[in-house]
């Protein structure tokens, strides 16, 4: 009995020494990156759009690439994933593996207007299946026709449009355009003929070409095609003109019927479940990238404005973007694409 007494008082005096470092131990090691998280990125990136080839998405996503691969040291690898309001792309991101290999160009389409209720049956959740990396930057929309349309100010068009309307359509490549389009037709009391797109591309062409009479474009598409004058510019749709196109007025000054002041936007984002060391250095290396004078001065030729918003202040701002549309279809009674 006196031996077992001394065992059992050495036993707790060992347990009192090597229980607390075994805790240290095991607390060290949770915290710990994983082999996998300390070496990344040891990989090409895929960084997703929901748009085409050629679209102002595309276009800032390879603006963005080659000085995120710089910072990060692999190559990012744009791949296009159109259709469905960018849905579809942002599908792809959403049932990605989250290790930080697979991330989204994500626009307003496809985390709120598409979920918002105008895409039927969107399977994943914007506020709960995406790992919000920052903000990239924001874009006006702008009125425009194709020269066929022979009318040089917005009381023109708006004449035109009401005494032409059955011969009239508007057409759209994405969910701003698809909404701007409806509520034209509603407040002007006209019943246009509505034409989407899967591509912004595609509707620009057919718009020069004059196969379409309306679209509501983003600047940064409209841009260069108003400066060679195969397009012209009747409204921006804001509460202040657009300081890429100053010459043109706002809705409101031209007198045209109250649009809702919707803007386009970009994020990055990740699956949900990234791990927060890789979505940590994501973040912070976004955020350099955006800073910089020549990707700014990059994204400002092709018609984007940058407006960076970290991880927190992106994941609030969906969430509003979200809630307004809802809203915003349900006002108007717009019923879903596809």
């Amino acid at each position: 009995m006196a031996l077992l007494s001394h065992w059992l008082r050495r036993q707790a005096k060992v347990r009192r020494i090597v229980g607390p470092l075994m805790g240290l131990a095991l607390t060290a090691a949770a915290l710990s990156p994983s082999p996998v998280v300390a070496q990344y990125p040891n990989q090409p990136i895929r960084l997703v759009t929901g748009f085409a080839a050629g679209s102002a998405t595309d276009v800032l996503a390879r603006i963005l690439a080659e000085p995120l691969a710089a910072a990060l040291g692999q190559p990012f690898v744009v791949d296009n994933r159109p259709g469905a309001m960018s849905v579809i792309g942002t599908e792809v991101v959403a049932r990605s593996r989250p290790d930080g290999y697979t991330l989204l160009l994500g626009a307003n389409a496809g985390l709120a207007v598409g979920p918002a209720g105008l895409v039927r049956n969107v399977s994943y959740d914007p506020l709960r299946d995406f790992a919000p990396l920052g903000r990239v930057g924001i874009v006006s929309f702008v009125l425009v026709s194709g020269r066929e349309v022979p009318a040089n100010t917005s009381a023109g068009l708006i004449e035109y449009v009401r005494a032409n309307q059955a011969n009239v359509s508007c057409a759209s490549s994405n969910a701003n355009g698809r909404v701007f389009c409806e509520v034209l037709k509603r407040r002007l009391g006209v019943d246009l003929v509505s034409v989407y797109y899967g591509s912004g591309p595609q509707a620009a062409t057919d718009l020069i070409a004059g196969r379409v009479s309306l679209m509501f474009m983003d600047a940064a598409s409209a841009v260069a095609r108003v400066a060679t004058d195969q397009i012209r510019a009747y409204a921006v749709i804001g509460e202040a003109r657009s300081a890429f196109l100053p010459d043109v007025p706002t809705a409101t000054e031209a007198r045209l019927p109250d649009l809702p002041n919707n803007i386009g936007w970009w994020g990055l984002f990740g699956p949900t479940g990234l791990p927060a060391p890789i979505a940590d250095r994501l973040a912070r290396e976004l955020q350099g990238v955006l800073a910089h004078p020549e990707v700014r001065r990059q994204m400002l030729a092709a018609g984007v404005q940058p407006a960076h918003l970290p991880p927190a202040e992106l994941a609030a701002f969906v969430g509003q973007d979200l809630q307004r549309w809802r809203a915003l279809l349900a006002d108007f009674n717009i019923s879903p694409e596809g």
